[in-house]
């Protein structure tokens, strides 16, 4: 397709996402989207589909923005009641000191 080159590549070092990143098209954009950019809506009816097909619980995590609200935190698990879905957790981005994946530059070390 030859939509890459050293310029995006900068400004998704930087970002760590492709979603505002104009020099692709909107259709990539929203293939490679990462866990906080899905809406929560959307990881419910992922797990909603799969769970259908499953005689035990699914347990799926929605990853959240930081700035979530409360409200919104509540239509997430009132709508996976709705769903019947058996095993949902939020996690919110940022909300422990420390965390095992996390938005960051890129690591240059030899190391890594």
């Amino acid at each position: 397709l030859n939509l890459w080159s050293r310029e995006p590549e900068k400004e998704v070092l930087q970002t760590r996402s492709i979603k505002d990143l104009t020099t692709l098209p909107k259709a990539i954009r929203n293939l490679f989207m990462t866990s906080l950019e899905i809406p929560w809506q959307y990881h419910l009816l992922h797990q909603r589909a799969f769970q259908k097909y499953t005689d035990n619980a699914v347990s799926k995590t929605i990853n959240l923005q930081e700035d979530v609200t409360v409200n919104t935190i509540s239509k997430i698990f009132i709508t996976a009641w709705e769903y019947k879905l058996k095993g949902i957790t939020i996690y919110r981005y940022g909300s422990k000191d420390h965390q095992i994946l996390q938005k960051c530059s890129l690591n240059t070390s030899k190391y890594c």
